[in-house]
């Protein structure tokens, strides 16, 4: 009875505080638990690149949004000004997109973005719920740690590089920067042994994982960040120095107990050092394309998400779906506009860390303070030399721990009488119900088109699938759908054209693909498509001169990838009669390709290899066709000098040298090319007539 008697007044106090909270402290309470899974399930999944996950995460996020704003517990925080100033430069560069199906994606993750720092900053209660956030973010690292432990030990290669489930070994490596840090800051300042135990191993496992990323931008990252690191552990005295060294110690003994040839990180790191590597010189050539379209964008940029589309016009090489560098990035993306409010985030999140470190020295915060800051600046660094914002998981997990020092600087202990609410007692955001009502409505139809964009992506790819088993009109269907779910997506009314071809419907073919190349102007397919579509009616001069333009566009805005181009002009060049511009775009062809060096890459020969030689056999052909044999000949030679092995450009040398009644010649052609593979010249098709000139080759 005693016992009842006591217990009494505790209940009454408990129940008199979640009264005074009301609803909108318990409905909020529970929105970081929420918000970790659904970052844990974002990193589990490709990094954030599984289509379905990211469209559930991005709807789960809006929508936990436009509750806090309807239960009035969004707060202002520090950092959701600089933020919606950089949220408007994406938005005015998305109006004037080349592509604006990607920078409307893109608008939509920087909205998922911005609500979770506006939930993180809203809906932590105290102090230990900002501390088991962020063990979750830890926990969540630990985990892909062990899932990439597990792919290591059995695919037994001790140089394996380790990936997780992003399948990206550099992106992993960004991942860990936003944890590793964190984890050694809490260990570093813990106060308990049992605290500064569980941290260190934490930071052993991720260290290890993070070595074994072999990520050299990583690496140089958390270097630099340490400079920083030195001054923050500073309060820490001696035994940050011992606790540190101990955690170094151990994770270098594991990393040495799994690949037993620890060497091979030290030889890879110093690699860096070689300006020749491929590693150096194909990102220098990315950042060359992303001033490129810079100087042609310099205001608003090409549009947020369309570097890889915009790519095509200055690469000298490859694809890239990114330039390997945030800020040159933004600069090419958003322009100067773009830029500034990007700078002005940087310069929000600098204030906020020294304000919130200044506020939690002495604290038993400082720890997690020090290493969310330092998570976050080595993961800019590394942003400057690599693109790990590529995979969602890492800018979301960035923003979520950047939401924790929102909330740090606008908290602090609610006075008597004062609710329980997020965030302490600070002012809520958005109090007018008018703006309250529009945000709200706003959220929702962002989450509602990202259902869309999902749903339109599920039908396009359905329709391709029916398309590859040719059934044109099912697969029509489908892309309609597709293009009436998403209107601004290019690749539908491209599909649409190509199954209106196939139902013997040409002319309905040349309206959708010129829509395709208005919703992707920087798209060389699109006006090689459309080119190929006009061509049957090329003997019309009007049609014979639009045909002209579109293939030198195409070539303008890709001038590597499509070798057919160049074909193409040369061929509507000869049909005309003016052999000299046709021979002239075959040289001009041949020169280019040379100069790239294609026979020598592995990647290249695969994919671009066999259409490149087409333009010389072309070439050879065209040129023998107007009586210049030799000439003819030594354009296969330039062809033969690239790659000695190519079989083809000895047997078309061959029939060259037999047509101009020449055998001998064509015999010693035969024998080079046999020399260099003489399996492939001996099980190859006979050519015409030269079994004759080589009978021990092509037998009867």
């Amino acid at each position: 009875m005693t016992v009842q008697a006591g217990l009494l007044p505790k209940v009454y106090k408990e129940v008199s505080r979640w009264r005074a909270g009301g609803a909108r402290t318990a409905a909020t309470a529970v929105l970081p638990f929420i918000l970790a899974l659904a970052l844990w399930r974002l990193a589990a999944s490709d990094g954030g690149r599984h289509a379905a996950t990211l469209t559930a995460v991005q709807t789960l996020v809006l929508v936990l949004c436009a509750l806090l704003i309807g239960l009035g517990s969004l707060r202002r925080a520090a950092l959701l000004r600089p933020l919606a100033a950089l949220f408007a430069a994406v938005a005015l560069s998305a109006a004037w997109s080349v592509r604006p199906d990607s920078s409307l994606r893109e608008l939509l993750l920087w909205t998922t973005y911005l609500g979770i720092v506006a939930i993180v900053s809203s809906s932590l209660a105290s102090p230990r719920g900002a501390r088991h956030f962020t063990d979750a973010i830890i926990v969540i690292g630990a985990w892909l740690s062990l899932i990439g432990l597990y792919i290591f030990w059995g695919a037994a290669n001790p140089g394996l590089r380790w990936y997780s489930t992003f399948y990206a070994p550099n992106a992993f490596a960004a991942f860990l920067l936003l944890v590793l840090p964190l984890a050694l800051a809490r260990a570093v300042m813990a106060r308990g042994r049992r605290d500064a135990f569980q941290y260190a191993a934490m930071a052993v496992l991720l260290g290890t994982a993070f070595i074994l990323t072999y990520s050299r931008g990583a690496y140089v990252a958390l270097l630099l960040t340490s400079v920083a690191a030195a001054a923050v552990f500073r309060p820490a005295g001696r035994s940050a120095v011992g606790r540190l060294a101990l955690m170094a110690a151990l994770t270098v003994f594991c990393v040495t107990l799994l690949i037993r040839t620890p060497g091979s990180v030290v030889n890879r790191t110093t690699e860096i050092l070689d300006s020749s590597s491929s590693s150096i010189q194909d990102r220098l050539g990315f950042w060359r394309s992303a001033a490129g379209i810079f100087r042609d964008y310099p205001l608003t940029g090409s549009g947020p998400g369309t570097f890889a589309f915009v790519h095509g016009k200055y690469q000298g090489r490859y694809y890239a779906q990114d330039a390997h560098n945030l800020y040159l990035q933004t600069l090419a993306e958003l322009g100067l506009v773009g830029a500034a409010a990007f700078a002005g985030v940087l310069v929000a999140f600098g204030s906020l860390w020294r304000r919130t470190l200044r506020k939690a020295r002495g604290t038993e915060e400082y720890g997690l303070i020090a290493g969310i800051g330092l998570s976050l600046l080595a993961f800019l660094v590394h942003s400057g030399v690599e693109m790990g914002w590529r995979f969602p998981a890492n800018p979301a997990v960035a923003f979520a721990l950047a939401g924790v020092l929102a909330w740090y600087d606008g908290w602090s202990v609610p006075r008597a009488g004062e609710p329980l609410g997020p965030g302490g007692p600070s002012r809520a955001f958005l109090a007018r119900p008018a703006l309250r009502v529009t945000a709200i409505i706003l959220l929702i139809a962002a989450a509602a088109g990202v259902q869309l964009l999902r749903i339109a992506d599920l039908e396009f790819a359905r329709g391709r699938r029916i398309a590859a088993a040719r059934r044109w009109s099912a697969a029509l269907v489908r892309f309609e759908r597709a293009s009436a779910l998403n209107p601004l997506d290019p690749r539908a009314p491209a599909a649409q054209a190509a199954a209106v071809q196939q139902l013997g419907r040409p002319d309905d073919a040349a309206a959708l693909i010129r829509r395709s190349m208005a919703l992707d102007r920087m798209n060389a397919y699109y006006p090689l498509q459309l080119a190929e579509a006009l061509a049957p009616g090329f003997r019309d001069d009007a049609t014979a001169g639009e045909l002209e333009r579109l293939l030198l566009h195409a070539l303008e805005l890709d001038p590597f990838h499509y070798p057919e181009g160049y074909r193409r002009l040369a061929q509507l060049y000869a049909a005309q009669g003016r052999s000299a511009q046709a021979g002239a775009v075959y040289a001009r062809a041949a020169a280019f390709y040379e100069s790239r060096t294609i026979a020598a890459d592995p990647l290249l020969r695969y994919r671009l290899w066999p259409r490149v030689t087409a333009v010389y056999a072309e070439w050879a052909a065209f040129t023998a066709s107007r009586g210049a044999v030799q000439d003819a000949v030594a354009v296969l030679d330039r062809l033969v000098r690239q790659d000695p092995t190519w079989q083809p450009a000895y047997r078309q040398i061959a029939d060259l040298y037999l047509r101009a009644g020449l055998p001998r010649e064509a015999a010693l052609a035969l024998v080079a090319g046999w020399a260099q593979r003489p399996d492939a010249l001996a099980q190859s098709p006979r050519p015409s007539r030269l079994w004759i000139v080589f009978p021990r080759v092509y037998p009867r």
